[in-house]
């Protein structure tokens, strides 16, 4: 790799890592927003789950150079894809070939989330064609209860509707959400919880932090590669630009951290070989 090779892809990563970060605090500000209202923290959980599903998608569309986002109702965004406030969902995940609607469900017990996802209104599924998503320490109870209940209706031979409502959730239910490659992260009940609960402090952070640290280690590791200042993007010193997207100071404080430690581990690895990078629709980024 040249060095004219190597700064195309420093100002892809820096791009990159940009975008991340907005999207981040774009997120941020709604979570602070929900955190700091008078629900109660089960309440408030499930509208934090379907920011961190929402959240974590975009990320890795971003990390993966894909066509793709995922947008819940209190995003401006969401209203581009002609869907309405307090619909049947309120998260839609689209890429260029598909959109599809997500209902994410938190309760407090398995038994409780199955029970949710299989909701009938006029003896039809709500959320049929829909892909389902409960938290990743329910998945298994949550299938399980959602399989009991279709036997039990089914044995019974009335409830039919429930019973096929019950199986749709026990075969389609996931703790991620998963369209053409790109992939949410799957978030405990608890960690919806602490995150809830105003500070959110770091169990946010833990969430994106990989995703940044990944984008910072290889700029870092390109800079060191091509005799580059190891200097990272001016745009995460500028704090301010932190500050008045609504990063707290704990927030900033674990960034730089990360910052830091990723400078130190970049500057000392061997040079990484000369692989072309290639988009989602695997055509060689022309530079």
């Amino acid at each position: 790799m040249n060095y004219s090779e190597g700064s195309n892809w420093l100002a892809y990563s820096e791009d990159r890592l940009r975008k991340l970060v907005e999207e981040i605090a774009r997120a941020h500000r709604v979570i602070v927003m929900i955190a700091r209202t008078s629900q109660s923290v089960p309440v408030k959980a499930g509208f934090i789950a379907e920011e961190m599903h929402s959240l974590t998608f975009n990320l890795d569309a971003i990390m993966k150079g894909a066509i793709a986002e995922a947008c819940t109702d209190r995003h401006e965004s969401f209203y581009d894809f002609e869907f309405q406030k307090n619909g049947p969902s309120d998260l839609v995940v689209a890429n260029e070939y598909i959109t599809l609607l997500a209902q994410v469900k938190f309760y407090s017990t398995p038994q409780g989330t199955a029970a949710a996802l299989r909701e009938l209104r006029a003896g039809v599924h709500v959320y049929a064609n829909m892909l389902l998503v409960a938290p990743t320490d329910q998945i298994i109870g949550v299938s399980d209860a959602a399989r009991k209940t279709m036997l039990r209706e089914r044995a019974k031979a009335r409830r039919l509707e429930v019973a096929n409502a019950a199986e749709y959730v026990m075969n389609t239910v996931s703790d991620v959400i998963d369209l053409g490659g790109v992939v949410s992260k799957p978030i405990a009940l608890k960690e919806a919880h602490d995150i809830a609960m105003w500070p959110c402090g770091l169990t946010f952070y833990s969430f994106v932090e990989p995703f940044i640290y990944d984008v910072v280690f290889d700029i870092m590791r390109q800079r060191h590669h091509i005799g580059a200042p190891h200097g990272i993007s001016p745009f995460l010193n500028d704090y301010d630009m932190l500050r008045q997207s609504g990063f707290d100071a704990e927030y900033i404080d674990a960034l730089h951290r990360t910052r830091m430690h990723v400078a130190h581990c970049a500057a000392t690895i061997p040079p990484i070989p000369n692989i072309p990078f290639y988009q989602a629709d695997n055509e060689p980024v022309p530079w």
